[in-house]
């Protein structure tokens, strides 16, 4: 079987990493989660596509755990990427994509409800996979500026392990968190 792109499928005729990435996201578009999401007329490309991602920081990239970064529409745009485009797209790895999904819920991210407690707002989440626990509030303000907290030292940690490897223009946005909340 032929393939439309030269950079499709390696010498053994195997779809390479790069073609399944951007076949992944065409795939996905339109449906489920994603069925008010579009791409760019020029994404639609693959040559066009690739030569991009080539120019990107942090495409084909690895994390510490030996995952491919991803490329993630929503960080750039407040976590309302309707459309997958160079404006907007970067290359993050898995922990950074997770850590920029959009809240849903009446309460802050990280803030839960426990009418059983004195203090009933407790501040719990997971980073990295691993969870952690912030305590007990009196006020929805006081564990939503806990969990801002725990959030400042995680993204610290995780930039130092990837600042070199991700847009400048990701730090920026995950630590304009209005959006987080």
């Amino acid at each position: 079987m032929g393939y439309k792109y030269e950079n499709a499928v390696d010498e053994h005729g195997v779809a390479t990493h790069e073609f399944t990435i951007w076949n992944n996201l065409r795939q996905r578009v339109g449906k489920g989660l994603y069925i008010d999401v579009s791409i760019s007329e020029d994404f639609m490309d693959f040559e066009f596509w690739l030569k991009w991602s080539k120019e990107q920081i942090g495409f084909m990239s690895r994390d510490v755990n030996n995952n491919l970064f991803q490329m993630d529409k929503d960080i750039l745009s407040y976590g309302r990427g309707l459309e997958y485009s160079k404006d907007v797209c970067v290359f993050v790895p898995p922990c950074l994509n997770t850590l920029c999904k959009r809240h849903k819920g009446d309460l802050p991210r990280g803030v839960y409800f426990n009418p059983m407690k004195k203090n009933p707002y407790r501040v719990k989440g997971t980073f990295n996979s691993i969870s952690f626990s912030g305590g007990y509030y009196s006020s929805i303000e006081g564990a939503s500026e806990k969990y801002r907290e725990i959030r400042e030292q995680h993204i610290d940690t995780l930039m130092n392990i990837y600042e070199k490897d991700v847009d400048p223009r990701v730090w920026d946005a995950i630590r304009d968190d209005i959006w987080y909340t």
